[in-house]
């Protein structure tokens, strides 16, 4: 019988076949006597799956492979797949392109018994980038970590090379439920949601791509230039969403006014203009509060579901009136205080609701078991989320 694992390495591909036998052998080789499982989180459609339960039975690794239906997320979504999958607590993440020497991943493991979270890093001691492609990607590459050291200086003091994505990391440090990835930059993720996690590094040497092509390109940056932003948002916890719901309303007032002109324009009464020029407004606030606000936690219900709530609770201002008459009735307020009064207090109470009663708690992501006619040592898994 196999010892039990004590660590999991996770790799995410994607169309990643041709690199995956001489990633196992030269992993097995690395961890000689060490209990090791690897998870190949996979996203592509090639026949790594066929290559990798080929390879399993001549190593000693616990070897698994999970293709995904649906590659939400990218190759950081692949990531916390594989962490939510693993068994054990202490996780290696490692691409499957071999830019990341498997002989680095015991220097990992070893640092990582004094420290919750250990990044390869090619910016200390001896290590290096050169296996990025060209210059280009280098400037890049480094453009990017000072950015995010920018955006968070005090997070990030502790990580010389926050774009890494080697590392290895206690999953009993961070809340994987927490982590909503963008693209491939998991590890930023993990640092600016984990303030008070252990870091430490070690130095490697970035090599050339073993086989496949690139996934770097500007759609991956513009994914991380979104995601530094709702990063520093999010650090401001519901407090950042509060604001964002309070840009996403003020922004509201654009559809409803020109809806509002363009129906009277066509003879409508004012009065019924303004009513549909609402229901305008509600429909835009909803999109925003969806793309930007709660886009990581519309799981809970199905869209029908959440627009009929948020709705609903969009169409309760109306009870602000009956406030501001009293507010002017029983103080020395005028109307146009209490209506910034009563404005600032239905504000309030709509996000809480919207909050809590729209969006509710996120929900995991279901997944079914397929298996398919490959070795078994393989585990074939179809995310259905």
């Amino acid at each position: 019988m196999s010892p039990t694992p004590t660590a999991t390495i996770v790799i995410p591909t994607r169309n990643e076949a041709a690199n995956a036998q001489e990633l196992l052998m030269r992993l097995d080789a690395a961890l000689q006597d060490r209990a090791v499982a690897v998870i190949f989180v996979d996203d592509g459609d090639d026949d790594l799956p066929a290559i990798v339960g080929r390879t399993a039975p001549h190593v000693s690794l616990s070897v698994r492979v999970i293709r995904r239906e649906h590659p939400t997320g990218g190759l950081g979504g692949a990531v916390a797949l594989g962490m939510r999958e693993s068994q054990t607590d202490l996780v290696v993440v490692c691409d499957g392109d071999l830019q990341h020497p498997p002989e680095t991943v015991p220097q990992l493991l070893d640092a990582a018994v004094t420290k919750d979270l250990v990044v390869a890093s090619r910016y200390i001691g001896d290590g290096d980038a050169n296996g990025l492609a060209n210059s280009v990607r280098k400037f890049g590459s480094r453009a990017a970590a000072y950015l995010s050291k920018a955006l968070f200086p005090l997070r990030m003091r502790r990580c010389s090379d926050p774009m890494s994505g080697f590392f290895a990391v206690h999953l009993s440090a961070i809340n994987t439920v927490d982590l909503h990835p963008s693209g491939f930059k998991i590890l930023l993720e993990i640092i600016t949601r984990s303030p008070a996690i252990s870091i430490g590094e070690v130095p490697f040497h970035f090599a050339s791509r073993h086989a496949g092509q690139s996934h770097a390109g500007m759609v991956e940056m513009g994914k991380f230039l979104t995601l530094l932003a709702r990063l520093r948002i999010a650090s401001f916890g519901i407090t950042g969403r509060l604001l964002l719901f309070g840009f996403v309303g003020l922004s509201g007032v654009v559809p409803n006014v020109v809806t509002l002109k363009d129906l009277v324009g066509l003879g409508m009464n004012y009065v019924w203009a303004a009513i549909l020029a609402i229901q305008v407004a509600i429909v835009w606030n909803f999109i925003g509060s969806e793309l930007l606000v709660w886009r990581y936690r519309r799981s809970t219900r199905s869209l029908p579901r959440r627009f009929g709530r948020f709705a609903l609770i969009a169409e309760t201002d109306i009870a602000r009136i009956p406030f501001v008459v009293l507010l002017v009735e029983l103080t020395a307020m005028t109307a146009t205080v209490a209506t910034v009064v009563t404005l600032v207090g239905a504000f309030v109470m709509r996000f809480v609701l919207t909050d809590h009663l729209v969006y509710g708690t996120p929900a995991l992501p279901v997944r079914n078991t397929v298996e398919l006619d490959t070795p078994a040592a393989i585990t074939t898994t179809q995310n259905a989320a």
